[in-house]
């Protein structure tokens, strides 16, 4: 397949049924590249939207929303207990801190180029502990 385009399909299907039959279609001209079961957690449909008497009373500096923290900052205070957290439990704390539930992605995508993030197998993440993994990518060792 070098050379030809290739695509990226995200289905979400409602019947195992359904599934089967999807998953028959690849017939050797695509490959499964993973699937999970979705539960109510991971629904989009209950993630909570900044409505117009809700942003009213938001606080703005500089342009911006304030609240009170950066997204860096809320992440590491979350997960300071080194246990691992499932990206669903991280949304909800975002979103009841005033960020939107969009924010995780890159925040997780910095922390983890910074080494200061583990993405488990079973897609839960964690702090490192490790002293210079605490350190910013520009320090200089002591």
């Amino acid at each position: 397949m070098k050379g030809l385009p290739q695509y990226e399909l995200i289905v979400r299907v409602t019947s195992a049924q359904k599934l089967a039959t999807i998953i028959s279609l690849l017939d050797g001209e695509a490959r499964l590249l993973g699937m999970k079961e979705i539960t109510d957690e991971d629904d989009p449909a209950d993630r909570k939207r900044i409505t117009s008497s809700t942003r009213k009373a938001l606080h703005y500096v500089g342009g911006k929303r304030d609240k009170g923290i950066s997204g860096a900052d809320l992440l590491t205070q979350l997960l300071a207990d080194g246990r691992p957290h499932p990206r669903h439990e991280i949304e909800r704390a975002f979103i009841e801190r005033g960020f939107s539930w969009l924010s995780v992605s890159p925040v997780l995508s910095v922390a983890r180029k910074e080494g200061r993030l583990l993405v488990n197998p079973d897609a839960t993440v964690q702090l490192l502990l490790r002293p210079h993994a605490m350190a910013p990518a520009n320090a200089k060792p002591q």
